[in-house]
């Protein structure tokens, strides 16, 4: 199904696509632009916020039928009230697109991030944006999630992060079919939680079953950076609506 384009669409085999970055940029924007080293004081920096396990972002859509039994919605939502919330980082495409915009495959994203607990999670989300102002319909594509104790594989189980040290990570926000109609944008946003759909990561170094209630609201503080050396980006797979 190609989700937004209101037809389904039947293939043998994934078209073949064409892989584009969308890099995060100053003033919470996505561009195409790469990151340039003469270019820092344009589009160089980096986007802080204090995650709470006690209080996560909730889920909201998404694939989750069993959800539902515990009145959480399913497919694709809104999600405008949760990239209101202070422990969320958006990017979005600073003007309506001219021309609808056709994705379908896998789509990863690549962040360098930073944190002062040794152990955290870094969750990112792809959003169509709807032609109605800042503030307008932001419906759900695409999710995914990186616990950082298993960023270097989910067989091996990572070393404990070190404060403040910057780590290149790979999120997997799994294939889908989807047309970005002109007039829309295209929107990424990052943060820490997205329960109960994952279970939250009380930010701790320790195995998550022997963990304490006393310990639910160790905060992080979480950084995403972006710049010519810490090129942070989403990667569409972008399809030609004509093939």
């Amino acid at each position: 199904k190609v989700d937004a384009g209101n037809f389904w669409a039947s293939m043998d085999e994934w078209p073949a696509a064409h892989p584009t970055k969308l890099y995060f940029s100053r003033h919470h924007r996505l561009t195409s632009d790469v990151p340039l080293f003469g270019a820092e004081q344009v589009q160089a920096g980096d986007d802080e916020y204090s995650y709470s396990p006690a209080n996560p972002a909730s889920t909201t859509g998404g694939n989750n039928l069993i959800l539902i039994l515990l009145g959480h919605k399913c497919g694709p939502q809104d999600q405008s009230h949760i990239e209101r919330r202070k422990d969320v980082v958006v990017f979005t495409t600073s003007t309506p697109l001219a021309a609808p915009v056709a994705i379908t495959g896998r789509i990863t994203a690549e962040l360098y991030v930073s944190s002062n607990r040794k152990d955290t999670d870094f969750t990112v989300s792809l959003t169509d944006v709807y032609p109605d102002g800042w503030h307008s319909k932001s419906i759900q594509v695409r999710y995914g999630i990186q616990r950082m104790r298993w960023r270097d594989g989910p067989t091996k189980q990572s070393p404990p992060m070190e404060a403040d040290q910057v780590y290149k990570i790979t999120v997997d926000l799994w294939p889908t079919s989807w047309v970005f109609n002109a007039g829309h944008r295209i929107r990424v946003s990052v943060s820490s939680s997205n329960a109960p759909y994952y279970m939250r990561n009380d930010n701790l170094d320790d195995e998550l079953l022997h963990r304490r209630p006393e310990y639910a609201n160790e905060r992080a503080r979480n950084t995403v950076h972006f710049s010519s050396e810490y090129p942070s980006h989403i990667t569409l797979p972008i399809v030609d609506l004509e093939e």
